[in-house]
């Protein structure tokens, strides 16, 4: 049966077979392609290879059309024309999948593919016309128009579900149709009312810019728009669904046609640009929506409605922050790694990444309390750096590998494997702006479920957001916050400072907004630029601390080789000398304001110390003004020899 479905669907062109194998025995599930000529031969070893995979718990996949070249990938450019149309049905009754197609299948109880068999090769524009035109006459999967699309092999076992299903052939002997038959010829009374509204009322001139539009209506959007809007797309499935419901809540909300065209053209739903259809689509949809009675969206009150928590539930609610990695990073946490240039950031940020992951000590002092899965996406460096120094940690680390023997050719090979679940992507061109490769990076997050996630560094993935604006950025940061409830995973992004002054809490380069956004942060200063000294101080809300964690790279090329430095400024009062001699002089004071936010404590911290120095006088304190605000300037004592005089308070 199955043999006569192929050669029936391609039609005895020459070209290549593409399917797909989905291994549901492991974590997230093994994907892969495998690639026959159309031949009966070929057809025959491909049906012998699905029965065995499918066996072995393998979900299998086809492609309804052949492509070019067996050595592209299952692209539009690579395919040929086609004999069939598809729609993927995952939802509603199966009656609607008219007019009747060809060939007809369950994959799942409630969930159908078919195919459309025509009487002559199509090329692949109009294959996807008629598939767009099909799955909105038969509410169709709204993705599942385009060249290359995957389709279940019919019959074979779906391994997604608990227990499995097998597939069922619902028919298979429908009618065969010419191209005509099934492009839509007449439009309903309904499209022709909207496109007369379009044509009366032509798209406005200076509609706002996505993020203008958010800003201007924000507290005004309810929250069932923000769910839309800050939960992107994770499958191919559902957007126009989704699109169209954003659109009426909107409406509903008493914003206007022309802000909500706006934010519906900027959200990550907008099937439209995906497509690459034209912005006047978009706008006839959104004049559509207006039209409708949104019988079926909450009401503002409740859609605006906050989630109260009640005494007692308060009274017994148990959890309490844990360390992913003692005193360094709180699990679940979001924050940054970040500093100056030239501060090793992306050196700590894989020693954190391969920590993690290996549960051995980071910088071979600090527990990791939850060892687990890493993912590290890296758009700086290359891959073979990424790599050289993955493997002079590893040897740092004694991280070594559990050998495996395999014999193949009478050859016995002996392979070493680590078993240490760290994932980095280098130079997968990751930007905030990219839905499909930010869709990718949550896939991979949802199929791996790691313990921390860490992306390197954000000025590559913030091409094209202005780091400045709260509203440009706050979008992003609550994308990545919502995977870090949804996942419970912690979140590190690698970040620059700026050139200006300040404490290192106001020196992230960008808006406030990211200094807001961060529960746990690793903020890197180089202490030294004749050594490769630098100094952390861990800004984590849940445990807060001024002490200064330093560490000195010796080598990190040839080996991993480093010192831990004692920075605590809780302990020692070296570093306030040293930061006062280098910025003022005897005759000269500076407020207790500015000199905290030069070196990145508290004033309260400061304070205590200064009274220690003041007290061997080391520093005169002054208060002036109305407030009393404290003046400090360091003595001929102090400036003469510094080292030497710290001795007198530790």
């Amino acid at each position: 049966m199955l043999k006569k479905f192929f050669e029936r669907i391609y039609g005895g062109q020459e070209g290549w077979i593409f399917t797909a194998y989905k291994d549901n025995r492991t974590q997230g599930g093994e994907f892969g392609h495998k690639k026959y000529e159309n031949t009966p031969q070929q057809i025959d070893i491909m049906l012998e290879e699905i029965f065995r995979y499918n066996k072995k718990e393998y979900c299998i996949y086809f492609t309804p059309h052949l492509f070019k070249d067996n050595t592209k990938g299952r692209v539009k450019n690579n395919s040929l024309e086609t004999k069939c149309l598809w729609v993927d049905k995952d939802k509603g009754r199966i009656d609607e999948l008219q007019p009747q197609p060809t060939y007809c299948w369950m994959t799942s109880e409630g969930r159908w593919q078919a195919l459309w068999v025509l009487d002559r090769f199509v090329d692949l524009e109009t294959a996807e016309a008629l598939n767009k035109q099909l799955i909105e006459d038969t509410g169709g999967d709204a993705g599942g128009w385009f060249a290359g699309k995957l389709l279940r092999i019919p019959e074979s076992m779906n391994y997604k579900y608990n227990p499995e299903q097998r597939g069922i052939w619902m028919w298979d002997e429908g009618p065969v149709y010419s191209p005509q038959d099934l492009a839509r010829t007449h439009k309903t009374e309904e499209e022709r009312l909207v496109d007369q509204a379009v044509a009366d009322e032509d798209m406005p001139k200076g509609m706002l810019s996505f993020s203008d539009a958010l800003m201007k209506h924000g507290r005004h959007i309810p929250s069932t728009a923000w769910d839309i809007l800050e939960n992107p797309p994770k499958t191919d499935k559902g957007w126009s669904e989704k699109l169209y419901d954003l659109e009426k809540i909107l409406l509903k909300a008493g914003i206007s046609k022309k802000d909500v065209f706006s934010i519906a053209n900027g959200s990550p739903w907008n099937k439209y640009k995906r497509e690459g259809r034209p912005a006047k689509d978009l706008w006839k949809e959104v004049c559509k929506a207006s039209r409708e009675a949104p019988s079926d969206v909450p009401s503002d009150a409740e859609a605006e409605e906050l989630p109260w928590v009640d005494l007692d539930s308060l009274m017994l609610y148990a959890e309490r922050p844990e360390w992913l990695v003692e005193d360094i990073w709180m699990a679940k946490n979001v924050g940054w790694i970040a500093g100056e240039g030239k501060s090793y950031k992306s050196v700590l940020s894989l020693d954190l990444a391969l920590s993690v992951a290996s549960g051995n000590p980071f910088l071979g002092k600090y527990k990791v309390r939850d060892p687990g899965p890493v993912l590290m996406v890296q758009e700086e460096d290359p891959v073979w750096r990424v790599a050289h120094r993955i493997q002079t940690m590893a040897a740092h680390k004694n991280i070594t590998g559990v050998e495996v023997s395999a014999r193949e050719d009478d050859l016995l090979l002996k392979i070493k494997k680590t078993n240490v679940p760290l994932y980095v992507s280098c130079g997968g061109r990751l930007t905030f702006g990219d839905a499909n490769k930010m869709d990718a990076l949550e896939r991979a997050i949802d199929s791996i479920r790691p313990r921390l996630v860490i992306l390197d560094p954000m000025f590559m993935m913030a091409i094209g957001i202005d780091e400045f604006k709260a509203g440009d950025i706050t979008g992003i940061l609550n994308v990545l916050k919502t995977w870090r409830n949804e996942y419970e995973c912690a979140i590190a992004v690698v970040h620059h400072y700026n050139k200006g002054q300040g404490a290192d809490t106001q020196k992230l380069y960008g808006s406030m907004a990211l200094y807001a956004w961060s529960e746990n942060s690793l903020l890197v200063a180089r202490e030294s630029r004749d050594r490769n000294l630098i100094s952390i101080r861990r800004d984590i809300k849940d445990s807060p601390s001024d002490d200064k964690l330093g560490v000195e790279f010796h080598d990190i090329d040839a080996e991993y080789s480093y010192s831990i430095k004692d920075l605590s400024i809780t302990t020692r009062a070296e570093e306030i000398a040293h930061c006062l001699t280098g910025l003022v002089g005897t005759d000269e004071f500076i407020s207790l304001k500015d000199f905290t936010n030069h070196i990145g404590v508290t004033e309260k911290t400061a304070r205590e110390k200064l009274k220690e120095m003041e007290g061997v006088g080391l520093v005169k304190l002054e208060r002036r003004g109305q407030g009393g605000k404290m003046y400090i300037q360091p003595t001929k004592t102090l400036l003469d020899n510094p080292g030497e005089n710290m001795g007198l308070i530790e």
